[in-house]
């Protein structure tokens, strides 16, 4: 089918050919934004690494939970139809649950988040069951995955989801592409939905030729970030970021462009507020490539990465330290198999290290993310789940490789594209529940862990009004405690002999993120202040 060709090329645009937050701390609505900064402070103790497979699944997109465990989604492959994976993990990779969603015809899921509600939100496209086009296809979870409601989203063409995000008034954000509406050819399509999934608004963004885009992020000041894609289908396709307010109007759009065809894969907000992009070029031996800019959309740097194959990068994350970490694909080591590659980037853009993983099968890491112990784990095609160690180093097929950086010569211009508000059109759905997915451990290192973790820390009471503890199942004392806003801004640091009756009733109602220091090691936990 020409369609489902299209779709699923798309996904592996950078599989090389097989060879090569107005948010403020006063807002009630702010525990999203607390999962983000979490993963930018936490620094267990913790060096666990493991290598899985989940059988006949692919892992499109990974996120870290409150737990300290993750959440991942993807789809199941044949006999039957292909379905929604949604598979909960505990801190080890070992599988809690998982669960399967499907239709008559092909469903595919390709990014989660969590919810205020401690649910889940995903997103991706549905084949309608009586042979008619995709279209955006959502479903909403419970913590344990039981289904809540599910709905397709779109107009009478294509229509497909690509990202999906909780925002900050208790909604979700759609990113993807349509067929339907717009400028013409393929445009860039969001819809913004409420908590029960009712359309608040739409827009479509494009000019006369395909354009698409893989990521978008909400931003501090409430609005968002767009990675697009422009003149994708031309040959010499441009990277583009467009930002938005909170209703989808268009603040401003520029255009990063130097001699390599580029394809960006996601975008995210820095500790600073800047963006940065993560994705590469279209080469025969092409590389990952990472852009930064100010909030303003004007270039900081951009590199390329890479070695004597072909590399691309899928994901990107910012790491505790500000740096960056990188993943997706290389053939340049292993024997020129396609294998998972993770590359990390210091502040300054310099290469800290190189890691390629060798699989059961070819593949790729579609999500990275920093873990709460300073780790990193992977998950992506050909049912993998790689967690390294925070130096990149695992027992399990893990090989440190040499690559090098090189300036890319970026030309940024400001341009406009055509803005429309479509009405989209909703259509509940019947998913249903199929089988759940096995996860096979492939090695697992020796866990160990630090006397003090996560599990041995808690705040009480919380949500507090003026006073909070930290309790400890051993005896604490001369810990430094630094409290920081939803923006990372630091609003309170002491040392305090002990844990007991901290002072909060300065600060306002919203959510935080308590850091203690014990020794070298640092723990965090959220706080929420409520009056």
């Amino acid at each position: 089918m020409i369609i489902r060709g299209r779709l699923l090329g798309l996904l592996r645009l950078f599989k090389l050919n097989k060879l090569q937050l107005n948010p403020n701390h006063k807002m009630k609505h702010t525990l999203i934004l607390f999962y983000l900064t979490i993963m930018a402070t936490c620094l267990f103790s913790q060096k666990e690494t493991f290598q899985k497979i989940v059988n006949n699944t692919n892992l499109n997109e990974i996120l870290q939970t409150s737990d300290n465990g993750f959440i991942a989604v993807g789809w199941i492959g044949g006999p039957l139809p292909q379905s929604v994976c949604l598979l909960k993990l505990d801190e080890h990779g070992d599988k809690i649950w998982s669960k399967s969603y499907g239709e008559m015809e092909d469903v595919i899921a390709l990014s989660v988040d969590t919810t205020l509600d401690q649910g889940y939100i995903l997103c991706g496209w549905a084949y309608e069951n009586n042979g008619e086009l995709p279209k955006m296809y959502v479903i909403k979870t419970n913590g344990i995955g039981e289904l809540e409601w599910a709905k397709k989203y779109g107009g009478a063409s294509f229509e497909a989801s690509r990202k999906v995000r909780s925002t900050y008034d208790g909604g979700y954000i759609l990113s993807g592409e349509t067929d339907s509406f717009g400028a013409g050819k393929a445009d860039i399509y969001l819809v913004k939905i409420d908590s029960e999934g009712k359309v608040l608004w739409s827009k479509t963004y494009g000019g006369p030729n395909d354009d698409m885009t893989y990521s978008l992020c909400q931003t501090a000041d409430g609005g968002f970030a767009i990675l697009a894609i422009l003149n994708i289908w031309t040959g010499s396709p441009d990277i583009a970021i467009i930002k938005i307010d909170s209703l989808g109007k268009t603040l401003w759009t520029k255009t990063y462009v130097d001699s390599h065809f580029k394809f960006g894969n996601q975008i995210i907000q820095t500790s600073d507020h800047g963006l940065a992009i993560g994705g590469g070029d279209t080469a025969n031996n092409s590389d990952f490539y990472l852009l930064l800019t100010d909030s303003l959309g004007n270039l900081k740097w951009s590199r390329y990465y890479g070695a004597n194959g072909s590399e691309g990068a899928y994901s990107l994350a910012q790491s505790s330290d500000n740096g960056f970490i990188l993943a997706g694909n290389s053939n340049s080591f292993n024997g020129g198999d396609v294998d998972p590659c993770a590359i990390k980037i210091n502040s300054s853009g310099g290469i800290d290290w190189c890691t390629s993983m060798e699989t059961v099968n070819t593949g790729v890491a579609f999500s990275v993310i920093q873990s709460s112990d300073g780790g990193y784990i992977l998950a992506g095609e050909d049912y993998e789940l790689i967690k390294l160690d925070s130096n990149g180093d695992s027992p399990c097929s893990a090989t440190k490789q040499i690559v090098t950086a090189k300036e890319a010569t970026t030309i940024v211009s400001d341009i406009s594209l055509f803005e429309t508000s479509p009405n989209t059109i909703t259509t509940n759905s019947v998913s249903v529940i199929r089988p759940e997915v096995d996860v096979t451990v492939v090695c697992n290192s020796v866990r160990t862990k630090n006397l003090f973790s996560s599990k041995y820390l808690e705040i009480v009471p919380n949500p507090a009004k003026d006073y909070f503890s930290i309790k400890s199942e051993s005896f604490v004392n001369n810990a430094l405690v630094e409290i920081y806003d939803i923006l990372s801004n630091k609003v309170y640091s002491c040392t305090e002999n002990v844990l007991e009756n901290i002072d909060c009733h300065q600060l306002l109602s919203g959510v935080y993120v308590v850091r203690v220091k014990l020794g070298d090691a640092f723990y965090s936990l959220k706080l929420i202040v409520g009056r």
